[in-house]
């Protein structure tokens, strides 16, 4: 869902841009002749509210003017009389002519001062919906990345069966970055007090060759990156069992994982598993084994695979290209898929690091 437009300043912001995916744009002219074209706004809006439900939900902003040449652009605030309609009859009027009934929609007026005082603009903004919804001309609609389009029967039929099925997503959390710098500082520090001690218990305490000869090694040539991956319930039911699946680009050689290794095609594979046994001790040496099933609510967050990655990167490697790709295998549901740019993440916390550093 993009930023939420509430004052008239964050409708200046959007001058110059474009529609998106989750963005729609429309202009005040079928609102000069209200109440004439009412049919024509309930059959445009019921197809722009049945598209961002059946996507990823969004926002439809009435009252700014585009651009006639394409790429089609937001060229200026207009706004439109209030009373041509009241938001309460836009609100009737869209929610009269989309099924079934989508909660959550909500409608905000913005007034407009300067020249444009006594003028609003609209601003509808749709969630996404939990079903499919149909629009005032019976059709279901989807959005692409500058209008909405009919959906297909088969897409139809999934997004109507989607409150029954598993959803979840994947991020990368907890980035953690040592410098071959900082390393090298850290033992050469470790080392000095070391040394130290040493002097002031000349009988007691002796350095191991082993030990000095690590601390006393040259600058390392790679820095070191850590992070864990989360995976989070996004659906409306239970998660009990999935498998996950996990590719690098550009770092593929330089990450592991434990003492995990991947498979052949470079994959990291890991499974939730749908029940965990512990085996506990008794009186009198006998065991008693404990099932409990391991369950993923919705909305809920947990660290799988629980290990940590580390990339171990060359100094001087851009890691600005670097992403990962994840599929996860869901009991009962189709299989999902998407990828997180890592080289970003990565960027972000080394400058971070040497921020402090300096």
């Amino acid at each position: 869902m993009p930023v939420e437009i509430k004052m008239e300043s964050d409708l200046e912001s959007l001058l110059g841009e474009s529609e998106t995916i989750e963005l729609e744009f429309k202009g005040p002219e079928d609102f000069l002749s209200w109440p004439e074209k009412r049919e024509k706004v309930a059959d445009d809006l019921s197809k722009e509210v049945s598209a961002f439900a059946n996507t990823y939900g969004g926002q439809i902003i009435i009252g700014l003017k585009e651009t006639r040449h394409p790429p089609r652009k937001a060229e200026a605030i207009v706004g439109l009389d209030p009373r041509q309609p009241p938001v309460e009859t836009l609100q009737r009027l869209i929610e009269s002519n989309v099924r079934p009934r989508l909660e959550g929609i909500r409608y905000w007026p913005i007034p407009l001062g300067g020249n444009n005082e006594g003028r609003v603009v609209y601003v509808i903004t749709v969630p996404q919906g939990k079903t499919a919804y149909q629009a005032r001309d019976k059709l279901y609609y989807g959005r692409s990345e500058y209008e909405c389009v009919p959906l297909e029967d088969q897409l139809i039929r999934y997004k109507m069966i989607r409150e029954r099925i598993a959803e979840a997503t994947i991020a990368v959390v907890d980035i953690t970055v040592e410098t071959a710098q900082e390393e090298f500082k850290k033992r050469r520090q470790q080392l000095e007090n070391l040394l130290q001690t040493q002097s002031d218990n000349k009988e007691r305490f002796l350095i191991r060759r082993e030990h000095r000869a690590a601390l006393e090694a040259p600058p390392r040539t790679f820095d070191r990156y850590g992070f864990l991956l989360s995976i989070k319930n996004t659906g409306p039911i239970t998660m009990r069992d999935c498998a996950l699946s996990v590719e690098f680009d550009d770092l593929a050689s330089v990450v592991r994982c434990g003492g995990r290794v991947p498979d052949e095609k470079g994959r990291w594979v890991f499974r939730l598993a749908a029940e965990e046994k512990i085996v506990a001790a008794e009186q009198y040496g006998s065991q008693t084994a404990y099932s409990f099933e391991t369950r993923l609510f919705p909305l809920q967050e947990i660290l799988f695979p629980g290990a940590s990655f580390v990339a171990e990167v060359p100094i001087g490697f851009d890691v600005a290209g670097a992403s990962l790709r994840w599929a996860l295998y869901l009991d009962d549901s189709p299989a999902l898929s998407g990828s997180v740019q890592l080289g970003e993440l990565l960027r972000n916390a080394r400058s971070r690091v040497s921020e402090l550093e300096t």
